[in-house]
């Protein structure tokens, strides 16, 4: 009797236990395999992948960069404008710094907004962001003096054009993961298309179409590449574009300096992989990063980014040289430009590399 109470018990026990593992597998307050979010840094979060509030945000985050990234980029506007009227006794040195502060502290602001993007969402970056990029851009149309231009355009207004530009561009990034290159690349035209439009009604010499043609072959970029990276992995598409982009540097940049008809090419194709990488850039970023962290990560990556923006301008004047005052050769910074450009794809190949090795996958 005694020896069936205890099989018994044991049968009991038995079936506690494996009630109680059961339990923990599957239970809503128990957190099971805690070893596989450690061997993958993305937790498994469910996306909508569509409907009309995701697209809606598609949407807005487009007007949110046409506003501001669009100024971006087309800085150089601005530079002609200031170096032959408001600013003209001051070298082209000195006021280049005020667009590479410009572009510092809008995505280099990123990391700060990053982190109040994932602590409290859009709304906050947008209540704040707009209304301070709309009072930089007041400011900056009253200022006569370099001082005044630099605190206006370079410090305020970039200020309020960051927290803008951090909440379109991530606000994507929780709605949509299967199809986060092409919204990307759709989020992204808006940049260009604010480019082409700020860009017009200047002069009729080549050189200022050469930025709207840039800005109109970037927002192809932007939208073909985005989709492309859907289809064969975000870092295989950064790969392609960095090496495309870098090599047509050197061998049609620099060998067609003197012909036309090069120089429109190399417009074309720069545009082309320019628009490309701001494209896939946060989708890299996003594809290694869990759901709870990517507007931290995103920014600290934009933030390595604006330092490039911040010293490419001066970098580039310093690397114009006057030939005996025969004109400035652009040399120097035709191969520096190259070169930085090869740089980044062994880069990105090495962290491609640490994902899936030299195997081919969609990475």
């Amino acid at each position: 009797m005694a020896q069936t109470e205890s099989s018994l018990s044991n049968d009991t026990s038995s079936t506690r236990q494996d009630v109680d593992i059961e339990t923990s597998e599957k239970g809503p307050h128990v957190e099971a395999y805690p070893e596989s979010r450690i061997l993958s840094p993305v937790s498994e979060t469910e996306y909508p992948e569509g409907g009309r509030e995701a697209w809606l945000v598609v949407v807005g985050g487009w007007f949110g960069l046409f506003c501001t990234f669009g100024l971006v980029t087309c800085v150089g506007v601005f530079l002609e404008y200031y170096q032959t009227d408001p600013l003209v006794d001051y070298s082209p040195s000195a006021i280049s710094w005020i667009t590479s502060l410009q572009v510092f502290f809008q995505v280099g602001g990123s990391a700060v907004w990053g982190r109040v993007y994932d602590s409290y969402g859009p709304r906050w970056l947008l209540l704040i962001g707009a209304p301070v990029y709309v009072l930089g851009i007041m400011m900056l149309s009253l200022s006569t003096q370099y001082y005044q231009i630099l605190l206006s355009q370079a410090l305020l207004s970039s200020m309020g054009s960051g927290a803008v530009f951090t909440a379109s561009l991530t606000s994507t990034t929780s709605w949509f993961r299967k199809k986060r290159g092409t919204v990307f690349g759709i989020v992204n035209s808006g940049s260009s298309a604010g480019g082409i439009a700020k860009a017009s009604g200047v002069s009729s010499d080549l050189v200022p179409y050469l930025l709207p043609l840039i800005n109109g072959i970037s927002l192809i970029g932007r939208l073909t590449a985005g989709a492309l990276a859907d289809l064969i992995g975000q870092f295989n598409c950064m790969l392609i574009i960095t090496a495309f982009t870098g090599i047509l540097t050197l061998v049609l940049w620099i060998p067609g300096s003197q012909s036309t008809g090069a120089i429109m090419a190399y417009a074309v194709a720069f545009g082309y992989g320019s628009g490309g990488y701001v494209s896939i850039f946060p989708g890299c970023v996003g594809q290694i990063s869990p759901i709870e962290e990517i507007g931290t990560r995103i920014g600290l990556a934009s933030l390595v980014n604006a330092f490039g923006a911040l010293t490419g301008s001066p970098l580039g004047g310093a690397l114009i040289s006057d030939k005996n005052g025969g004109g400035n050769s652009f040399m120097g910074l035709q191969l520096f430009c190259g070169c930085t450009m090869i740089a980044s794809v062994f880069a990105y190949g090495t962290a491609r590399y640490l994902q899936a090795g030299f195997k081919w996958a969609r990475v």
